[in-house]
């Protein structure tokens, strides 16, 4: 029935699952055209949204399902997908607040439990981390990821103690799961463990020999010992394997930048930034860049591009 608010709501999941998402929200949009408040097709215009990386009408979506008063799974559902976009929006202390709200729901989940650390890691709250972790570490199953940003949050405030109990936490309890690999390994590499952190990376990369992210935190381990020549093989690897995406060009500027090869480093960085012009990392980068071939007008306009992006 073509009529039938709940068959464009079914279609439009049907997409979602075949990672169609502009048609997915297509069919969202005819189902609340006939049911304005159905809280599934809001639900699904927001995971769409979010899946093609519009956090701003993502967050609209999830933010209209709040406004019409829900609780129980809408309530989790609406409050953690408002809280993802939050966090892609650079939203720390209203992700925060979602986050929580979620946690009321189901205080067990650990997906929820990693983004509000990590919010209140942007946001240089250490000690929260350590306390919220200790809750966590108290009453749910022991999780890598959990403790290597635990172990992050002792480093930062001079906890070693507390860093190596967590670190060696994390590296027992890791999972063969990209979240607890991970973090794993960026906790090893914070506080200079880099062959313990080489180890974890390398048997990630077994496992999921297609995931981006550990090849560029294998990059950002091999440029701490200045191993240019290994970084550069890893970058090589993954250009084989995705071709050129804004990370790998980020990863090749920094080798370049390290290197001192600032011509280099630019052109990495231009090309990342055609692929990806609203990151505030590029601007970042680029700023620095300008700044120590003595472009000094030129890099503040790119510094002050990237804080009004971050």
């Amino acid at each position: 029935n073509t009529e039938n608010a709940y068959y464009y709501t079914d279609l439009g999941f049907y997409y979602f699952s075949q990672f169609q998402y502009q048609e997915a929200l297509d069919a969202f949009s005819v189902s609340l055209e006939i049911e304005p408040e159905l809280l599934d097709s809001l639900l699904g215009m927001g995971y769409s949204y979010f899946a093609l990386e519009d956090y701003e009408s993502a967050a609209d979506g999830f933010q209209r399902i709040l406004e019409i008063g829900v609780e129980g799974y809408y309530l989790l559902e609406a409050s953690y997908g408002l809280g993802r976009c939050q966090t892609e929006l650079i939203q720390p202390a209203e992700a925060i607040v979602q986050y929580e709200t979620a946690l009321a729901i189901d205080p067990s989940d650990e997906s929820i439990w990693i983004f509000l650390l990590l919010e209140h890691f942007r946001s240089a709250e250490f000690e929260e981390i350590l306390n919220r972790s200790g809750e966590y570490i108290e009453n749910y199953p022991e999780t890598a990821s959990i403790y290597a940003l635990r172990a992050i949050a002792a480093y930062m405030i001079d906890q070693p103690s507390v860093m190596e109990e967590a670190l060696d936490k994390a590296i027992a309890v890791k999972q063969n799961d990209v979240s607890d690999l991970f973090y794993t390994a960026f906790a090893l590499s914070m506080v200079d463990r880099f062959s313990d952190a080489e180890a974890v990376l390398l048997d990630a990369r077994q496992d999921f020999p297609d995931e981006e992210l550990f090849f560029t935190t294998l990059v950002g381990t091999h440029l701490a010992q200045k191993e240019y020549d290994a970084a550069l093989s890893v970058i090589d690897e993954l250009r084989a394997l995705s071709g050129e995406t804004k990370d790998l060009l980020l990863s090749l500027a920094s080798v370049k930048i390290e290197q001192g090869d600032f011509e280099a480093a630019e052109a990495a960085l231009n090309d990342a930034y055609a692929i990806a012009s609203n990151d505030w990392e590029v601007h970042n980068d680029l700023a620095f860049v300008y700044l120590q071939q003595g472009r000094n007008e030129e890099a503040e306009i790119k510094a002050r591009e990237g804080l009004a992006l971050n």
